[in-house]
């Protein structure tokens, strides 16, 4: 009777342990859900946006598409970003600075990263820049963005899970995509969708994928 309420004990103490990191574990699986959201957020955008522009539209009736467009995108954004920071409390009282400190890391970068990307596209669209550059400047903005996430995961205390290698080697991935433009020629925006679109699902799926080893690691 003893050694049974001695397997007992050290069984919840196993689910103790896993109960102490599930809120980490649902964390990584919720940043990988949100890249497949943004991959198909982005995909449907982009195909309602290209079928826009081959009306026989006037400039401003295309220059409103494009910001329905932006619409879009950060709407769909914000809802994604709000579902993945829903995790239960229990959890996320104990986690409320740490919090706090993630969503101001990475403001820092996705926000002047944004800006100058918002503001180079409109330039290209309107001829002050060539449009060759839009692709460029796309492959760009997402690379450095991934850099930007190793930058601000690098300044958070470490914990179970942590996402921070994975966005440097996914964001150099993308930057070594940026010649390819240059090298192929029509080709720009497939290359685009390639190394960002398809990319990020992919991204997303391995963040699930390797989700469950935060579990498995503390069932041993």
């Amino acid at each position: 009777m003893e050694e049974e309420d001695v397997l007992r004990a050290k069984r919840l103490l196993q689910i103790a342990d896993i109960i102490d990191v599930y809120g980490y574990y649902l964390f990584r699986r919720g940043i990988g859900s949100f890249y497949i959201g943004i991959s198909a957020t982005v995909s449907v955008g982009l195909f309602i946006i290209l079928t826009f522009i081959e009306l026989p539209l006037l400039p401003y009736q295309l220059a409103i598409g494009y910001i329905l467009f932006g619409i879009f995108i950060y709407a769909m954004i914000a809802i994604l970003v709000k579902q993945l920071l829903i995790v239960p409390s229990i959890y996320l009282t104990t986690q409320r600075y740490e919090r706090k400190s993630r969503k101001s890391y990475y403001a820092y970068v996705w926000i002047p990263l944004s800006i100058i990307y918002v503001s180079a596209m409109v330039l290209a669209n309107i001829n002050i820049l060539p449009k060759y550059l839009a692709p460029i400047f796309t492959e760009i903005f997402v690379g450095l963005g991934q850099i930007g996430n190793y930058w601000a995961s690098s300044k958070l205390p470490r914990y179970p899970g942590k996402i921070s290698t994975e966005y440097l080697i996914f964001g150099i991935i993308i930057l070594l995509g940026t010649p390819l433009i240059g090298m192929f020629p029509g080709y720009e925006w497939f290359i685009v969708t390639v190394f960002c679109i398809i990319g990020s699902y992919l991204f997303g799926v391995y963040l699930i994928i390797t989700a469950g080893r935060i579990l498995k690691k503390r069932e041993k």
